[in-house]
């Protein structure tokens, strides 16, 4: 068995509340479809996820520990009952209420997307009406598809990129809805860097863009600029880069993020269509790189195919790739990649990470 799962199994009691913590999350992130599963098939869910994030974090084994199995039986029947039961029934009991337009502002995916508030339940069908809960009225549902969110953490389709994205919800009458937090539309060195924007004059203050005259301006100095006149020092390679700017959303890389733990859980190894040498391939898996011996998994984000390091969590769509032969080590993609598409050039060739927690959780 692991020698860290047995060091850290060892302390029982922060073991114990690691896992209940891992439950939680779980639990919040796969709250939407509450109400589209049955308890059973909900509960099993947050099981396997956590057992599976286990797995990766020390080996398949852990299973073999009887005290682990008994732990992960009573922290499931905890949750059962200390979050599964009260939320579904006072869901349930909601679903009675009329559905309405939604009066919220929220962090949009775009400078361009109006004020609507819509939600898209299938590849074809989008919903405007949603359920607010009597008994709680963080949670909402929507009227057409019954997934369930909290205000805080909401999935909307933007109308003018037609893409989803999570966002958050507040009152419109404490909002200057013109005045949003501010980002960076393209930060350099390729890499996604979600953060506010820091003020360069004060240092103290936070950036926030003024949409309709696409100005940075400073609550706490007043500084004001047009975005793309401020000289930015990128914090990986030292130098100065312009950018156009965009609002703020912190919730904007949930969908990524899902995508990293989803491919992590189902551990489907990544292989290229075809190698492009001689060598007879007979392995079970690929690693990533020379500089890093994760192993390779293939996911979805969307309906586009990507690649993952197991080790480094680097994603990257599966035809920008570049591979490796683990034999002659000659390096080849599988699909030629038209080099002025925009989309494919948005980042780093060199790094071949679309995106990495580490910058995305700052």
């Amino acid at each position: 068995m692991n020698t860290k799962f047995k060091n850290d199994f060892s302390n029982y009691e922060i073991f114990n509340e690691k896992v209940y913590q891992m439950y939680i999350e779980e639990f919040n992130e796969n709250f939407e479809c509450i109400l589209n599963k049955t308890e059973g098939e909900f509960m099993r869910l947050l099981t396997n996820n956590v057992v599976r994030l286990l797995e990766n974090e020390y080996d398949d084994t852990i299973y073999e520990n009887n005290d682990f199995v008994l732990m992960i039986k009573d922290l499931e029947i905890e949750i059962y009952e200390t979050f599964y039961k009260k939320n579904k029934k006072i869901l349930i009991k909601s679903l009675n209420n009329k559905p309405e337009l939604l009066n919220f502002s929220f962090l949009k995916h775009c400078n361009y997307q109006n004020n609507e508030i819509i939600h898209k339940c299938s590849s074809d069908i989008t919903c405007k009406k949603f359920i607010i809960c009597s008994d709680n009225k963080d949670f909402i549902i929507c009227s057409y598809c019954k997934n369930v969110y909290f205000k805080t953490c909401v999935k909307l389709f933007c109308n003018f990129c037609s893409k989803e994205f999570y966002t958050c919800f507040s009152d419109p009458k404490n909002e200057n809805l013109n005045l949003q937090p501010a980002t960076w539309e393209k930060y350099h060195c390729g890499i996604i860097y979600n953060c506010q924007m820091e003020c360069i004059k004060c240092k103290i203050g936070k950036l926030f863009l003024n949409v309709k005259k696409n100005l940075l301006i400073c609550k706490n100095c007043n500084f004001k600029s047009e975005p793309y006149d401020i000289d930015w020092v990128c914090f990986k390679c030292k130098n100065t880069f312009n950018s156009l700017a965009k609002i703020y959303n912190p919730l904007e890389y949930k969908i990524m993020k899902n995508s990293i733990k989803k491919t992590l859980i189902q551990k489907e190894y990544a292989f290229p269509k075809y190698f492009k040498c001689n060598c007879c391939i007979n392995f079970n898996y690929m690693k990533h790189k020379d500089t890093c011996d994760g192993i390779l998994f293939k996911g979805y984000l969307g309906e586009r195919e990507i690649v993952l390091c197991s080790k480094c969590k680097s994603m990257t769509f599966i035809e920008k790739f570049i591979w490796k032969c683990p034999i002659c080590k000659k390096r080849f993609r599988t699909k030629i990649i038209d080099m002025n598409d925009n989309e494919n050039n948005n980042y780093d060739d060199d790094s071949q990470s679309f995106i990495n927690e580490s910058h995305v959780l700052r």
